[in-house]
């Protein structure tokens, strides 16, 4: 290779090393790649996995709107919603906040997102000179105040409403339900009868269609609350955790890709190797290229994707207890003739 190719390399190489201008405020030096690519990609996970679970939860609204369900919308939903904006909607609130200020034009260092939470919730929101993000500091103590407030009390909330709800429902209807099968005329009738006011009472219980059995069972309603209260609780915080595959598998493609192009290229390249070497290093770069980054990452990537879509997003509002599918048939039709 000649000098002047051997010289675009290097300042290739180097300019690799920099960040875009839109990453790093002007004026200021680059940090180390590794510690930085790993703090915005880790965030931007972040942010990428509230939103989609906010959709989901937007998602369920409307089959709650759809199903006439206004004891799972009211004492429920809302309460599941203003659990996920307290903490985590906050949360990405930090994030694009400190993404957006210049902090060395203030009088305090930018406070840690991990910090500024945890003593969110066990200090009810007290602001020290670690946890200071905004220039008010009275007014981020009784935003976060009030923030944990709702988190806290929406957990009770959606444990508690909803079952004595539907037990005072059912208290209500059940005494009327009775009375018209006791003054009905036939046997066959009034069984008719029975057998209707039970499936309307255990629908009107079941709300989403998880179906207890006939009748209405508060403490098995209650318990069902109990699990589901517990799962949205804690799959909410598991969940945002697992959108930081998509970091992890940033971080891998960019390391593979750094290393592949380091060892099979650059330092062929830049030593006195030979055009055989040369040819052997570019051969095994395309080989690693498309076998590893193209065929293996991708495919892992895919997989990721698809789980985060099938548990941490559709769990939000897919119940699987919808009408099972039946494939169109013309004997079918022909026998209900």
């Amino acid at each position: 290779l000649s000098p002047v190719c051997l010289g675009s390399l290097r300042r290739a190489a180097s300019i690799n090393a920099e960040y875009m201008g839109v990453l790093i405020p002007p004026g200021t030096t680059a940090p180390s790649k590794l510690p930085f690519g790993n703090s915005v990609k880790m965030k931007c996970s972040v942010l990428f996995g509230v939103t989609q679970m906010t959709f989901g939860l937007i998602l369920e609204f409307s089959n709650h709107i759809v199903e006439g369900d206004m004891v799972t919308l009211i004492w429920e939903w809302i309460p599941q919603l203003v659990f996920m904006a307290a903490f985590f909607m906050y949360m990405c609130l930090i994030i694009i906040y400190k993404w957006t200020v210049n902090w060395e034009e203030k009088d305090y260092a930018p406070p840690s997102l991990i910090t500024v939470l945890v003593n969110m919730v066990l200090g009810f929101g007290k602001v020290d000179d670690q946890t200071q993000l905004f220039d008010d500091a009275d007014m981020q103590e009784s935003l976060q105040m009030w923030l944990t407030t709702g988190m806290l009390l929406s957990i009770p909330i959606m444990l508690i409403f909803k079952p004595i709800i539907l037990y005072c429902k059912h208290k209500r209807n059940a005494p009327e339900g009775y009375d018209e099968v006791r003054h009905g005329g036939q046997d066959q009738g009034a069984e008719g009868t029975t057998t209707e006011i039970h499936q309307n009472i255990s629908a009107e219980a079941d709300g989403h269609g998880h179906g207890h059995g006939e009748g209405f069972d508060f403490s098995e309603e209650f318990i069902h609350q109990l699990i589901h209260t517990i799962e949205y609780v804690l799959g909410t915080v598991s969940n945002t955790a697992s959108y930081l595959r998509l970091w992890a598998l940033s971080l891998a493609h960019a390391e593979l890709s750094e290393v592949f192009y380091d060892k099979m290229l650059l330092e062929l390249m830049v030593e006195e190797g030979g055009g055989v070497a040369l040819f052997i290093g570019v051969s095994a770069f395309i080989a690693a290229t498309v076998g590893v980054l193209i065929v293996m990452d991708q495919l892992e990537c895919f997989l990721h994707a698809l789980r985060l879509h099938w548990v941490e997003f559709q769990n939000k509002f897919y119940y699987a207890d919808g009408d099972s599918f039946e494939p169109f048939s013309y004997s079918e039709q022909v026998k209900k003739l």
